[in-house]
């Protein structure tokens, strides 16, 4: 079977060279070309888009969202600290106004950029070529995303994919050849996707146990401190900033009421999973 992959790897099949990106590209723009002439659909994208273009188009305003709630300026409130979001949309406010265009646009080329970069991840983490395409070209058609790519808002969870794939590739760049300018990317990376969601929060422990397996304890051990004196700095500073972003927000969300939330929507998560592979009724 490995021979079998070699073979195709090494060929001048789909699976070689650049081919494989210009397939997923063609992919993905086959699929969402229709998407960038969609309007605005008044879920969340009037308050977060054309209820904030006087802030949005003032690029002074650019570091005031790290101390901002996504919602503030609209003067709704949902406890939502997610500045990239934000900056994403100031670039396409600036250029475009309330052309909606240029924002599915940007969406769409997220979407292009994370399904080739998924195509780059599986091939850094081994597995063959062939079957790297097959899981990546699969990503940029299946249905269960189209709400993330065609929904404006939904443009928070691509740049979440995006900085996460970028960031896990470059440190696993460092590891095997210990550059430092792999380690500085890695970090990058990684502070954008803990400012786009909080989700970005368990990455590292996700990354430890991957270079665990991989790498072994030993090559670990001699990288876990260069790691933690990178992560916990980014911690510290993204707390911070999410407290003040969050001080003024009449919505309070202690421990216990978390953990509420989160055993109260558990059943959500079966039904996302079967969505997975029985992708209908979406929206």
């Amino acid at each position: 079977m490995k021979k079998e992959n070699d073979t195709l790897n090494k060929s001048g099949t789909i699976f070689s060279g650049k081919k494989a990106y210009y397939w997923i590209i063609g992919l993905s723009v086959l699929v969402y070309f229709r998407s960038l002439f969609f309007g605005f659909t008044y879920l969340d994208d009037n308050a977060l888009i054309l209820d904030s273009l006087f802030f949005l188009t003032d690029l002074s305003n650019f570091f005031r969202v790290f101390t901002m709630e996504v919602f503030t300026v609209s003067h709704s409130f949902a406890a939502y600290y997610r500045p990239m979001l934000t900056i994403s949309y100031m670039f396409d406010a600036f250029l475009g106004g309330d052309n909606p265009f240029l924002y599915h646009l940007t969406n769409v080329i997220i979407h292009i950029v994370n399904s080739c970069l998924l195509y780059s991840f599986l091939k850094k983490i081994k597995l063959s070529h062939a079957t790297s395409f097959i899981f990546a070209a699969v990503f940029s058609v299946f249905p269960v995303l189209s709400q993330a790519v065609s929904w404006l808002p939904g443009r928070n969870y691509t740049l979440l994919a995006l900085f996460i794939l970028a960031s896990f590739t470059f440190l696993i760049d460092y590891f095997e050849g210990g550059k430092i300018k792999h380690y500085f990317l890695h970090l990058v990376f990684f502070v954008l996707a803990l400012f786009s969601k909080e989700s970005a929060i368990f990455l590292p422990v996700i990354m430890i146990v991957y270079l665990f397996i991989r790498f072994g304890k030993e090559k670990l051990s001699n990288f876990i401190f260069k790691l933690l004196t990178g992560w916990v700095p980014i911690y510290l500073l993204w707390f911070f900033l999410r407290s003040i972003a969050l001080a003024q927000n009449p919505l309070t969300y202690n421990l216990g009421e978390m953990i509420a939330v989160i055993c109260k929507d558990l059943p959500g998560i079966l039904l996302y999973l079967g969505k997975i592979f029985l992708p209908f009724n979406i929206i």
